[in-house]
């Protein structure tokens, strides 16, 4: 589980500064190409088609974020296959 936390600063007209944060919770699933929380083993096949590629046109395909796709990248979608963001 992951939190995202954002701090939000308003100056109202009377020059008032006024400051809150924000935080919510989102959840991301190396693999999960379309974003649904799901990972199926037709986004591993896109990964593993995309191997060897620099900037896929997969988006998401290099899941370390790295730019290339390697099998390193396969074999962490393999592994979630059938998982779900909780």
């Amino acid at each position: 589980m992951m939190f995202d936390r954002v701090t939000v600063a308003d100056i109202d007209a009377s020059a008032e500064v006024r400051v809150a944060d924000v935080v919510r919770r989102f959840g991301v699933l190396p693999g999960d190409l379309d974003g649904n929380g799901f990972v199926t083993a037709a986004e591993a096949t896109a990964v593993k088609k995309q191997i060897g590629k620099r900037y896929p046109t997969t988006r998401g395909a290099a899941v370390d974020g790295d730019g290339v796709v390697t099998a390193k990248d396969y074999a962490v979608v393999r592994l979630n296959v059938g998982k779900r963001v909780p």
